[in-house]
């Protein structure tokens, strides 16, 4: 037998004019319960066919097709009515409950509670104040440590220490790199004064010589030019040795 293509409801029989499909819902009439409603909520009007004496007589396999069509929907819609509306109208029930009691959270948090709350705050606003403290005193440290041993500013933040003394070495060892290779120069150290004779003494003294001069100034003043020396061989890129 042909399954119906709405209803999936199997013919019970052939006809002239096409199958005989069965009515959904019907059962056979016992006699009982006469006239009680169907618990299903279909109404017996809704299941009766244009033709109530031959309910398989149809005008046309469309007609027939509208029929089912539409007892099926009806049903379906029935259905959604007295089951999942009010499913869907209590959840809107409570969504909407809930937005109305969020503003009411806060206030019913006791005075401990909000103060955990606010100290927590407190906490991570103060432990940002403490990294850029730290973060700003490093790179003025930095800055401080270039200018004093002649580092250019702009390799300031190229210094890396966990500390003051090894970003000082890690300074000089940038300066140091940097002056071999002829990027920069380091600072000529300054030349000490001359001493004046006349706080000597007259007489001479262990290794002066005769004109007055004495060998230690000699040393410092040889010592200072040569280094004056080297830093304008290296400013110049290379280092020219004297014999």
């Amino acid at each position: 037998m042909p399954i119906h293509p709405t209803t999936g409801l199997q013919a019970i029989g052939f006809t002239s004019r096409g199958p005989i499909w069965p009515i959904m819902g019907g059962s056979e009439d016992t006699g009982e319960g006469a006239g009680a409603g169907d618990e299903s909520g279909v109404d017996a009007g809704e299941l009766a066919p244009p033709a109530a004496n031959s309910w398989w007589t149809f005008d046309s396999k469309e007609a027939a097709t509208d029929w089912g069509n539409k007892l099926v929907t009806d049903r379906l819609a029935r259905m959604q009515k007295s089951k999942l509306d009010p499913l869907v109208q209590e959840r809107d029930t409570l969504k909407a409950e809930v937005e109305r009691l969020k503003p009411l959270e806060a206030s019913t948090q006791t005075d401990a509670q909000r103060w955990e709350a606010e100290k927590a705050t407190l906490a991570t606003e103060l432990q940002q104040l403490r990294d850029y403290k730290a973060s700003t005193e490093r790179v003025n440290l930095a800055r401080d440590i270039a200018e004093e041993i002649g580092l250019p500013a702009r390799f300031a933040s190229r210094i890396s220490g966990d500390d003051e003394d090894a970003m000082r070495a890690d300074a000089q060892e940038l300066l140091d790199v940097l002056s071999e290779g002829g990027s920069n120069t380091k600072k000529t150290p300054a030349q000490k004064a001359p001493k004046d004779p006349a706080a000597q003494g007259d007489g001479p003294r262990k290794g002066q010589s005769g004109g007055g001069g004495s060998s230690e100034d000699s040393d410092e003043a040889v010592t200072a030019s040569i280094l004056e020396q080297i830093q304008q061989d290296r400013a110049r890129g290379g280092l020219n040795t004297r014999r």
